[in-house]
């Protein structure tokens, strides 16, 4: 009702006619001061109403409406599958007629507005990650007195109101001191310089100096060997470096510790510590669990590959894309030693994590979780953020049909970028493209199974021999 009176006085305004102002204005000097004073004000009442909406609609637009969106929007906008309670905030409507409690605004009165009592914490209290500033709530109180001015005459759709949400999660982001361009400083001024050997070590030692704290005592050449050791290996140092390292740092620190460094990297077993970390974060594992703790054929592939590829150090560009779509790679990563088409074996990446026994696709939500969980942790282990994948524009179709879209395109992107498929590589998020791409991407995965075989079976020959050889030695 306040929107449509400000708009009817903003009309009246544009309604006067110029001439009739300019006669109006003509006669002002023949009126006495009272005269004079009732028609100022006539005036002021009819240019300053207008300027008075603007400033409601502006307040809202910087100090309510961004709120909203970054507090509410994520359970109560259009984005949101199942709206929590009923109520939806992204609209002058929606929020005025309110959900399942009652109306959530009442303008003018403040506390007959449930939005408020829940921000103040005197009935629900949300956002329920923790209270909001009291300036925040104060621009509420200020908001609702003054009318609640929303000029948001319609809900918007499902995709505006994730990319609402999205560009004020971004905002916030472009925040984080890890996406800050780093400037040029000078390392600060401490008394003890002798401590510091790098410029960096002056922040340390200022910052435990401020704190009142002493520094460690140096670390003795046992101490920094066996860290080292379990830090790169995973393994305690052997005896005769437990022997020889002790002289050698105590002439040579450096020389010796460089010396040590590359020897623990050039080892086999470096490979096997950090390939842990990487099968941590895929999930990696030899049985499924559950009641039958199904094995996990030929995980064991996909175990060794890891540990080649850390010790070979490849590039991580690379490994993700051996993850992604190494089946399509029209120059697959071949390792001459023993004779394995490596690209192939990154996809094995998809059959890690959650399985049942025998199929599930008769089974309504349960085939459904499987996939969500892969694509769960294709999105943990690259972004480290489980949203990059679960597209909020998309929640009518699910988390798990989003992520398989993404997934489908991003194949098929790595696809068309390395000459497999050309231009049937489109990248459309139609169905019917979307049928193009499987179909333009599946030939290379089909013609790639006999070879995958073959590659399987030459590892495990490769294998084999191995274990002969150590037996007869």
């Amino acid at each position: 009702m306040q929107n449509a009176l400000y708009g009817a006085e903003t009309d009246t305004v544009r309604a006067i006619d110029r001439s009739v102002l300019l006669k109006l204005f003509g006669r002002l000097r023949s009126m006495n001061r009272l005269g004079l004073s009732l028609v100022s004000g006539l005036v002021w009442c009819l240019f300053a109403a207008p300027t008075r909406a603007e400033e409601d609609v502006e307040f809202f637009e910087t100090r309510v409406r961004p709120v909203l969106v970054k507090h509410c929007y994520e359970c109560h906008s259009s984005s949101s599958a199942d709206p929590k309670g009923g109520l939806l905030v992204d609209s002058r409507e929606g929020l005025r007629q309110g959900g399942e409690s009652g109306p959530a605004i009442v303008p003018g009165q403040i506390n007959e507005s449930l939005l408020l009592q829940a921000i103040r914490y005197d009935s629900i209290e949300m956002p329920p990650i923790g209270k909001l500033p009291d300036s925040v709530i104060a621009d509420f109180e200020h908001w609702i007195q003054r009318g609640a001015v929303d000029p948001r005459d319609a809900p918007p759709s499902a995709i505006d109101a994730a990319e609402s949400l999205w560009k004020e999660q971004l905002a916030e982001r472009r925040d984080w001191w890890s996406l800050q361009a780093p400037n040029a400083v000078s390392p600060p001024e401490v008394q003890d310089e002798s401590w510091s050997i790098e410029p960096v070590d002056r922040f340390v030692r200022a910052a435990l100096d401020e704190a009142e704290l002493t520094p460690a005592a140096p670390a003795d050449a046992s101490t920094l060997l066996r860290r080292l050791s379990f830090v790169l290996t995973g393994l305690p140092p052997d005896p005769e470096r437990v022997r020889q390292f002790p002289a050698g740092y105590e002439t040579h620190p450096e020389a010796a510790l460089t010396t040590l460094v590359d020897e623990l990297l050039d080892s086999p077993h470096f490979g096997e510590r950090f390939a842990r970390h990487w099968m941590d974060v895929v999930r990696y594992t030899d049985t499924f669990g559950y009641e039958w703790d199904n094995p996990a054929k030929g995980s064991w592939e996909y175990r060794d590959y890891l540990i080649r590829a850390f010790n070979n150090d490849i590039g991580f560009d690379q490994l993700i894309r051996e993850q992604v779509a190494g089946d399509l790679l029209p120059e697959p990563r071949i390792d001459q030693a023993v004779q394995v088409n490596e690209s192939l074996i990154g996809p094995m990446f998809y059959h890690m994590g959650e399985h049942r026994h025998g199929s599930s696709l008769a089974f309504n939500g349960v085939h459904q979780e499987m996939i969500n969980n892969k694509i769960d942790a294709f999105s943990k282990n690259l972004s480290g953020d489980d949203r990059r994948l679960c597209p909020l524009s998309r929640p009518q179709t699910g988390c798990h049909f989003a992520g398989q879209e993404l997934l489908r395109r991003l194949r098929a992107c790595l696809c068309r970028r390395d000459g497999r498929a050309g231009d049937r590589c489109t990248g459309n998020s139609r169905s019917g493209n979307r049928r193009t791409q499987e179909v333009a991407c599946s030939d290379s995965g089909r013609n790639s199974h006999p070879q995958w075989q073959s590659d399987t079976g030459r590892l495990q020959a490769a294998k084999l021999r191995e274990v002969g050889n150590r037996s007869t030695r």
